[in-house]
């Protein structure tokens, strides 16, 4: 679909949605997985790295949106905004789906004969499909409720989902465990997702499964889209000037930092399981970083150097799929000989090769392993920040 951008938008909220992609593209376009700065990967399970922010500041900012996509759908028919909401979900769920399937469709194509990839392997969840999920969900709670009722969805949320990890027991382990596997999240992918799960460890003989995206972690991550939500319609108000939303965002989002802060000693933030602790921490630092761009680009009109930011903010799912489209086809696809005297059939991938020769064959001499890793994201980045822009220049914005 083709559409122009409305000249009431949140200059701010397109830059930050931006750099949230921008974000996602740079940690998920490595050189190479073994040469990564430590920002640059997920903490491995408690614990928090500014790699662990992207996605959450992806979902919180989606709720800002839906606060005003939902305010100017007032005069719509339920029924059309029904359709609106549900056909959403379902592309949204699609997409990510496919990219699942073009990545095994890769594999597939590419493995040696007689031996495919297992149809087991297919991974059902993803980015993608949490996030339609979540919107799913909040678009509930925005077409029902006000904003009462959301604030107290969203702590019913983070402390049911509290009280069902703490105390749900897991067959075998002890209750409260927050460990893989034992942790109640990772039980119930291991029962409903089995082998379409993400990851998959085996202790003594035993394969346990866990989903970084799954299905009981959905409902804390909807949580940071009714903040999103909330923060949304503060930034609604019409009778407040700028200096007062910004002091309101700040608030809140200090609140929601010290609250987390404390429930950290008892429920430890965690991306993996999405902990309740994680929800309110990386809530709270979007609205901070809300707030700081609000204040400067819609509030001060500073916009120096915001454009590709902004590029990338008009067409976010565009840009997130085709780097990802790209990923998985240059990871996967092998196309010319490796030359390796061990296996002279063996073929050599896009990425690899594209890395080696471009990167790999001069770069390590002036800025090390790290650094020329580093750099082939970062031109990965500016590839698919040029399409957004070219995409912008053109008055093309694909929505979903």
């Amino acid at each position: 679909m083709t559409d122009s951008p409305k000249p009431d938008r949140l200059q701010s909220l397109d830059v930050f949605r931006g750099g949230t992609i921008a974000g996602m593209i740079l940690v998920n376009n490595p050189g190479t997985w073994g040469a990564m700065y430590g920002p640059l990967k997920h903490a491995e399970w408690h614990g928090l790295t500014p790699t662990d922010l992207v996605f959450p500041f992806f979902l919180f900012i989606m709720g800002v949106s839906m606060a005003f996509s939902f305010a100017k759908r007032q005069s719509v028919s339920s029924v059309v905004l029904w359709q609106q909401i549900i056909t959403r979900t379902v592309l949204l769920f699609a997409f990510g789906f496919g990219l699942s399937m073009w990545g095994w469709t890769l594999r597939y194509i590419q493995a040696p004969e007689g031996t495919p990839p297992p149809w087991e392997n297919l991974r059902i969840f993803g980015v993608l499909q949490r996030i339609s999920l979540c919107f799913f969900l909040a678009a509930i709670a925005m077409v029902f409720l006000r904003t009462r009722g959301i604030i107290i969805t969203a702590v019913t949320l983070l402390l049911g989902y509290w009280a069902a990890m703490r105390f749900i027991p897991v067959p075998g382990f002890a209750p409260g465990t927050l460990a893989f596997p034992g942790n109640l999240a990772s039980h119930l992918d291991q029962l409903i997702l089995g082998t379409h799960a993400y990851k998959k460890i085996e202790i003594e003989n035993v394969l346990y499964f866990h989903d970084p995206e799954g299905l009981l972690s959905t409902l804390p991550a909807t949580a940071n889209v009714l903040l999103g939500c909330l923060a949304g319609r503060w930034l609604r108000e019409p009778n407040r000037d700028g200096n007062e939303k910004v002091a309101g965002l700040a608030v809140a989002a200090f609140a929601c930092i010290a609250v987390s802060a404390f429930w950290h000693y008892e429920f430890p933030i965690n991306k993996e399981i999405w902990t309740s602790s994680f929800t309110l921490m990386t809530s709270g630092l979007a609205m901070l970083t809300l707030a700081a761009s609000y204040w400067l680009i819609d509030v001060r009109k500073i916009r120096t150097g915001t454009e590709p930011l902004h590029w990338l903010g008009m067409n976010p799912i565009t840009a997130f799929v085709a780097a990802s489209l790209y990923g998985s086809f240059s990871a996967i696809y092998r196309f010319m000989p490796a030359n390796d005297p061990a296996d002279p059939t063996k073929l050599i991938g896009l990425k690899t090769w594209m890395y080696n020769n471009l990167f790999l064959s001069w770069m390590p001499d002036l800025i090390g392993p790290l650094g020329t890793s580093f750099a082939y994201a970062v031109c990965t980045l500016v590839v698919f920040t040029m399409l957004a822009g070219v995409m912008y220049r053109n008055r093309i914005f694909l929505k979903v």
